[in-house]
């Protein structure tokens, strides 16, 4: 699957609410003082994002993004990592058949309801901890080995 252009330019990329402050908190988005892995793990949100979303489709599940979910980019950002376009593709196929890539909506709203699964998962690992680095890591490692 290859694409020429990011047909999820115009979508809007979304968290559910209750999310959207850890996004902020665990990412190096507005820190002035420099990188900080140890204390933000995420370069950007589309990072923590896609992490998410990772847990989330390892997982099987997509959960709702709620009644206002937080629009946190737009699908343009998927163009500086031209792979994720293609990978977004191949998870919509694998939900919902190779028609829904006629429906750049949809395939955002697939993507959107795994992250809202995985965005829990994260957020708890990482909750309570000045320098969640380490206990993200440890429960990454954990859930790979399960």
């Amino acid at each position: 699957m290859a694409f020429d252009s990011n047909p999820y330019a115009a979508q809007d990329l979304f968290v559910p609410q209750q999310w959207h402050d850890s996004y902020q908190r665990y990412t190096n988005l507005n820190r002035s003082e420099g990188r900080d892995i140890d204390g933000a793990p995420f370069p950007r949100m589309i990072d923590m994002w896609w992490a998410a979303l990772s847990i989330g489709v390892r997982e099987g599940r997509r959960s709702s993004l709620g009644e206002h979910p937080v629009k946190f980019a737009d699908g343009a950002i998927l163009g500086s990592d031209p792979w994720r376009i293609a990978h977004l593709g191949l998870i919509a196929i694998a939900e919902e058949g190779e028609s829904v890539l006629d429906k750049p909506g949809e395939v955002i709203k697939i993507a959107c309801e795994f992250a809202a699964t995985g965005s829990e998962v994260l957020v708890e690992a990482m909750a309570g901890h000045a320098r969640p680095m380490k206990p993200l890591s440890a429960a990454l490692r954990q859930m790979l080995s399960d």
